[in-house]
């Protein structure tokens, strides 16, 4: 489970697709006074400048790159379409990071570029103001000046999108389009960050898209709970400013700030390029290194945020969030020292996390099940940025476990006990290892090259670029000290207990409201000797640690993955294969085809079970009911029998269709 959400750009020149937002209450005055600001440059002004600064970058650009080294422990790719797939990694002389993936198999190429600058950089007399830059770098540059000319040539070339995305401490921009049209669009793209113009032609429009985008989750209760958290955060800690940005905190923005703004956070040596192309790489390579040379290396430092990001107020207290929607959650919380987010050889968290929130048998989940107190839980490491990793186990509740949810809090206790006493046994880490690297090795084939190129591009921040991504794809070390190390910090303590309707609400109300959103909520203090009754919590002989899962491939001898052969002369796609009858009977009929185009050491199964017309017609709407109660109780009842070949690798539905019978 992930805490912090990001704020997202509006979707540019193509199909829409979600985005989230960020933002949060804070002691700050809504409505600042605007600085003194030199007299406003002309637009024409404004060009010429800019232009003349970016042929004089490009002019001194030093154009040439350096491959990084090999990565001594690489683990090899065995999708056998993948086979054509080359990659290569290399270093601007600006010091950019790139990883470039080209494969002939992809439908559309896609670039991203991820830049460690973000929301907690936003001055104090402009909130918002890494949104506002992300949106107002699409406004035209000094060779383009036309504010949206980029989408403009996207969309005249059948492009799928362009968007971007502001986080904490970094920011994201993207873009996909056929092949042919890719190095236009990419010499294009490289604008934005050597000659942006920030045209105030576009400021007003861009302005009210970051205030659309602070509005529309007014309703949603898990922003709601966002805000609060951060209205409640650490005063020394810049999590607890607003983020989003508003026609109130942006609205004296104008060029010049934003062009200060740039100047003093985006360099780059604190960027990463990531592309997904089916071109050559070769030329690919020569036109990044041709056009990104010229973003001006700044020498700026990674920003660091030493400073705890949770108030010691709400330790052992109940932040309960009046809920628009009839909610029974609960979200225990902790936050831990960033060296478990800094080392991500060892990732223990992952380990935690795979025992806490397992759901097969001996699990917390299924005795929470057969009491018929929860029907939910993960649990897992989130948190804001880089330096501030919470831990956090997330609860959905029955209405029963809602009366008993200090019973509830104290068996997930009891769990952490008993991993204390016992520890975390290797052959969990092999597990999460084997099924990491099946991943890998078998990769899906990438058919969304843009999420591909900016997921990668934000996930560069966090690995060096010798070993991505398999660091990040594939865990490495096992150290059972730090999982204990770990351990220690989740005491009852020192924990931060969220409620959406988890606990029962206090006697006094919602009292206190968060100033952004509105949002109404209560602090209460948990009774001293439900503390100590967590803190003298023993171990449950119902709850034990997830026995060997011997349904993972390669746990049980022989059982390992391997691709399988290819027809090269196979149908080729809009030609489909077509399967063989080889059961045909009253009772049904079974279709099957041995797979020989793809080689993936995986299957696929479909089921149809028909029902008569009749019964629709007989019983109505009623009918449709009881059919949709039966599948959620049908998946409800098998979830914890099931979970041993889930975490296997099979991924099951059951669902009500639709048919002509």
């Amino acid at each position: 489970m992930a805490a912090g959400k990001s704020i997202s750009g509006a979707v540019k020149g193509g199909s829409s697709s979600s985005s989230s937002s960020s933002g949060g209450g804070a002691a700050t005055t809504l409505s600042p006074a605007p600085p003194v600001t030199p007299a406003a440059k002309s637009a024409a002004e404004v060009v010429a400048a800019a232009k003349a600064k970016a042929d004089a970058l490009a002019k001194s650009a030093v154009q040439k790159y350096t491959y990084t080294k090999p990565d001594p422990r690489a683990i090899p790719i065995l999708t056998p379409t993948l086979k054509g797939r080359k990659v290569m990694k290399f270093v601007l002389a600006n010091r950019i990071q790139v990883y470039l993936v080209s494969d002939p198999n992809l439908l559309t190429s896609a670039a991203a570029l991820c830049v460690e600058a973000g929301s907690w950089q936003d001055p104090d007399e402009a909130l918002g103001m890494a949104h506002f830059v992300e949106h107002m770098t699409f406004m035209g540059t000094a060779r383009h000046p036309k504010p949206g000319f980029f989408d403009d040539y996207l969309a005249a070339n059948g492009a799928q999108m362009s968007n971007a995305e502001t986080s904490s401490q970094h920011t994201d921009y993207a873009f996909a389009c056929p092949h042919k049209k890719f190095l236009q669009a990419l010499s294009y793209f490289s604008e934005f960050f050597t000659e942006p113009l920030f045209s105030s032609s576009g400021a007003d429009k861009e302005r009210h898209a970051v205030d659309s985008e602070f509005e529309m989750h007014k309703d949603d209760d898990s922003y709601r709970m966002y805000f609060v958290e951060k209205f409640l955060a650490s005063r020394k800690h810049p999590f607890q400013r607003f983020s989003i940005g508003s026609l109130k905190t942006l609205g004296h923005v104008n060029h010049a700030m934003l062009a200060a703004w740039v100047r003093k956070h985006y360099s780059a040596n604190l960027m990463h390029i990531a592309v997904y192309t089916g071109l050559d790489p070769g030329a690919v390579r020569d036109d990044i290194m041709s056009h990104f040379s010229a973003v001006p290396d700044r020498n700026y430092t990674r920003p660091l945020v030493p400073q705890p990001m949770l108030d010691k107020d709400t330790e052992a207290k109940i932040v309960h969030l009046q809920t628009i929607k009839r909610l029974r959650s609960l979200t225990m919380k902790w936050e831990i020292p960033p060296m478990f987010d800094h080392a991500p050889l060892l990732r223990p968290d992952r380990l935690l996390s795979s025992v806490l929130g397992d759901e097969g048998e001996g699990s917390v989940l299924s005795l929470l099940r057969k009491k018929h107190w929860a029907l939910s839980l993960s649990a897992g490491m989130g948190g804001e940025g880089r330096d501030n990793p919470t831990f956090e186990v997330a609860i959905t509740l029955t209405d029963k476990g809602q009366s008993l949810w200090d019973q509830v809090v104290k068996l997930v206790f009891e769990a952490i006990r008993r991993l204390q006493l016992d520890g975390i046994p290797n052959y969990i880490f092999d597990q999460i290892k084997l099924k990491d690297t099946h991943s890998f090795q078998f990769q899906w084939r990438t058919s969304d090259a843009f999420n591909s190129a900016m997921g990668a591009a934000s996930a560069m921040v966090k690995e060096s670029l010798t070993t991505f991504p398999r660091v990040s794809s594939v865990i490495q070390d096992f150290d059972a000290k730090a999982c204990q190390a770990l351990l220690r910090f989740l005491v009852p303590e020192r924990m931060h207990l969220l409620s959406m309707g988890g606990v029962p609400a206090p006697q006094g109300g919602f009292p206190r409201r968060e100033p952004y959103y509105g949002a109404q909520f209560a602090i209460e203090a948990i009774p001293e000797t439900v503390i100590q009754d967590w803190q003298g919590s023993g171990t449950s002989s119902e709850i034990t640690a997830p026995k060997p899962n011997m349904y993972i491939p390669g746990v049980s001898p022989g059982s390992q993955l391997r691709p399988s052969a290819i027809n090269p002369n196979g149908p080729v796609f809009p030609e489909l294969p077509q399967p063989d009858l080889v059961l045909n009977e009253t009772f049904g009929t079974l279709y099957h085809r041995q797979d020989d185009s793809f080689g993936d050491p995986w299957l696929s199964a479909s089921f149809r079970i028909r029902t008569h017309k009749k019964f629709v017609e007989t019983m109505g709407a009623e009918a449709l009911v009881l059919v949709s109660l039966f599948v959620s109780c049908a998946i409800e009842h098998i979830k914890t029998a099931s979970y041993p070949f889930v975490t296997a690798g099979l991924s099951a539905g059951l669902s009500l269709g639709k048919g002509p019978y």
